[in-house]
């Protein structure tokens, strides 16, 4: 048997329904053998992928969720804290606690803050953003340190409302 046709061989076993072929002639045995995309562990060629609509609320919908003390209790156990708010990061970015190594923290556990009041800074592409309280209250947690990065969205501070 010539390269030809153990080249011809590989191409019908291709198209072919099959996922395996072996023929001995000559003392020579060739074994095909084609992995199907299950066995590969990829997607079987007749999966579809279901559509999820993100907009509505689903059991199955993950959602950002703070960490609290409580969080191993079943959702239908636990009873939102409607006294606590949570201040986002308005952009990506590195977050800062103060203006500078040697300043002071802008805001600190415990603390009572107003509203517009400075409580951070987030640089975002070397500009220096200042961050304002967009509630008064007293700090909770401050959920990130010092130097870490931040992502949109992401909540930086939980503050006890008034």
């Amino acid at each position: 048997m010539d390269l030809k046709e153990i080249k011809n061989l590989i191409s019908i076993v291709e198209k072919a329904n099959i996922s395996s072929f072996a023929i001995e002639e000559d003392n020579i045995k060739i074994e095909i053998k084609k992995e199907t995309l299950a066995a590969a562990g990829h997607l079987p060629q007749s999966y579809t992928i279901p559509m999820v609509n993100y907009n509505s609320a689903t059991p199955n919908a993950t959602q950002y969720q703070p960490t609290s003390p409580i969080e191993n209790k079943p959702q239908s156990e636990v009873a939102p804290d409607l006294t606590l708010a949570y201040i986002k990061s308005p952009m990506v970015g590195t977050y800062y606690s103060s203006p500078s190594p040697e300043a002071p923290m802008f805001v600190k556990v415990g603390e009572r803050i107003e509203k517009g009041a400075t409580i951070c800074i987030i640089e975002a592409m070397k500009l220096f953003n200042e961050i304002e309280s967009e509630h008064s209250g007293t700090v909770e947690k401050i959920l990130v340190k010092n130097g870490e990065p931040v992502e949109y969205g992401q909540p930086l501070f939980a503050i006890r409302l008034a």
